[in-house]
């Protein structure tokens, strides 16, 4: 059983939707898959918090607060991801730019280093690595 399959059948089993069948199965494919254990918790501890009735006058601040930690969530997954391009994006064409160094040039080589040398000095690769530093801040506050 794939971990697909076994999480279709653990949100039929918090249900109660589930065939017999599917429990045995399940119980098999859970003893050697942590991913689909930790989805199985997730879901029972979902499910209790869900059944627990909510005092209205506490809904306001709990909606706040829901929506502040989604924000800071949100915020920190957006700057990884941006870290990740900016990275790559600065590997790539300092490898480029080192290869270009070290091979003797032709006059396209040498036309293909300048064009280089305008890139990494142009405002993009400025404004990429500012962005940068503003996400490592944020980063920093949020922790």
């Amino acid at each position: 059983m794939n971990c697909k399959k076994a999480q279709m059948i653990i949100n039929r089993l918090i249900d109660n939707e589930h065939q017999p069948e599917e429990s045995f199965q399940l119980e098999i494919h859970l003893k050697s898959c942590q991913k689909c254990q930790q989805y199985q918790q997730n879901l029972i501890r979902l499910q209790k918090v869900a059944s627990i009735p909510l005092n209205e006058e506490r809904i306001p601040d709990l909606k706040n607060t829901i929506l502040r930690k989604i924000e800071e969530q949100e915020t920190l997954k957006m700057s990884n991801g941006f870290l990740k391009i900016a990275w790559t994006l600065g590997l790539t064409f300092l490898i480029i730019f080192l290869t270009a160094l070290a091979i003797p040039q032709t006059k396209a080589q040498t036309d293909f280093k300048e064009s280089l040398n305008e890139i990494i000095s142009s405002d993009y690769f400025k404004t990429v690595f500012s962005y940068q530093q503003e996400i490592e801040k944020l980063e920093g506050e949020v922790k």
